[in-house]
């Protein structure tokens, strides 16, 4: 029997947590506070939805979730609001240990591809409003993602009909009856569903009642992420460099690590590589995404938050090294050159 986790989900709009996508009723004013009940109360793991519609309203769900994620022990999943791959990136570096896509929006489904090579499948979601949207993507979505998440008032027998993909069923409707009709279910691979505003359901009791059922029921645990540079995490500067303390380095050996496993990118092609996708893209792109996390430096200075500026002057050196890589450029043509000036 696969494992179930008990997964509740808080909307977030104006900076609140709300019933439900289109109910946006007021359910409690501390999504911070709301988000360690759950915690306490035994929930395996948190779904986090921005509903914003403005990029400072943006900004400032993506600082709840830093606070939400340092408050709880569990793993926590972000979407909502994502309109490009550096959203994703920034719920990412929030700490939600996958990002959702809304399949329903067509931007969703371009990016889909980029960032699952770009972050790692692991790192990327998927949610449906409906069971077409899975028939009609079936394909990208199992290639290029790790779970999809359905919502929206589902018919039960049909999420029993799941087998082929782990998923989430979210309803704010579903009664306790219904979530144990689909945890006792093989068919489903991941997953329960919870009603959003369900503040009073102790889920560890809920858990007592699973196992008299028989139900196997997930348990939280710190992940483990591989090493850094191209092994899929949110950055490739995220872990320290491969077989190497990077504590015991100076900046210029960390850079030459990363420059010589990029160079052996480049010669040897690893499935699912976001280096070799670049490489294999061409210099266009390279360069476009250089111009890109330019870019992004600029907004989070200006943003004046010094973690996330970190971040983007990271994944802007990233990117340069692939540029001077494929231009034939090494860290000792540029030292010489900063050293005669």
């Amino acid at each position: 029997m696969s494992f179930k986790r008990l997964t509740p989900c808080i909307l977030i709009d104006d900076g609140k947590a709300v019933q439900w996508f289109d109910d946006r009723t007021v359910i409690s004013n501390d999504v911070v506070a709301l988000a360690k009940q759950y915690c306490e109360r035994g929930a395996d793991e948190l779904i986090v939805f921005d509903l914003s519609n403005s990029d400072e309203e943006h900004e400032e769900v993506i600082e709840l979730m830093r606070k939400i994620r340092r408050a709880i022990s569990i793993p926590m999943m972000a979407g909502g609001n994502i309109r490009r791959q550096e959203d994703v990136k920034k719920y990412l570096y929030a700490g939600a240990k996958r990002a959702i896509l809304n399949f329903s929006k067509a931007v969703s489904q371009e990016m889909l591809e980029e960032v699952s090579l770009r972050f790692g499948k692991e790192k990327i979601g998927v949610s449906l409003n409906d069971f077409d949207g899975l028939f009609k993507h079936q394909r990208p979505i199992a290639e290029y993602s790790s779970e999809v998440i359905f919502m929206h008032r589902l018919d039960l027998d049909s999420v029993l009909n799941i087998t082929d993909i782990p998923c989430v069923v979210l309803t704010d409707t579903m009664e306790q009856a219904e979530i144990l009709k689909i945890l006792k279910s093989d068919g489903v691979k991941g997953v329960s569903g919870l009603l959003v505003s369900q503040l009073d359901m102790d889920f560890k009791e809920f858990k007592r009642i699973c196992a008299d059922e028989g139900i196997k029921m997930a348990f939280s645990k710190v992940e483990q992420t591989g090493d850094a540079c191209d092994t899929d995490n949110q950055t490739r500067f995220f872990q320290p460099i491969a077989g190497s303390d990077s504590d015991s380095k100076n900046p210029l050996q960390v850079f030459e690590s990363v420059y010589e496993t990029i160079a052996d990118r480049k010669l040897h092609k690893k499935e699912g590589s976001y280096t070799n996708y670049l490489f294999e893209k061409g210099l266009d792109k390279i360069l476009k995404k250089v111009g890109e996390e330019a870019t992004e430096i600029v907004i989070a200075a200006k943003n004046q938050n010094v973690e996330e500026l970190k971040y983007e002057i990271s994944d802007l050196l990233y990117h340069v090294m692939v540029l001077m890589v494929e231009r034939g450029v090494t860290w000792e043509d540029i030292t010489k050159e900063l050293a005669n000036r």
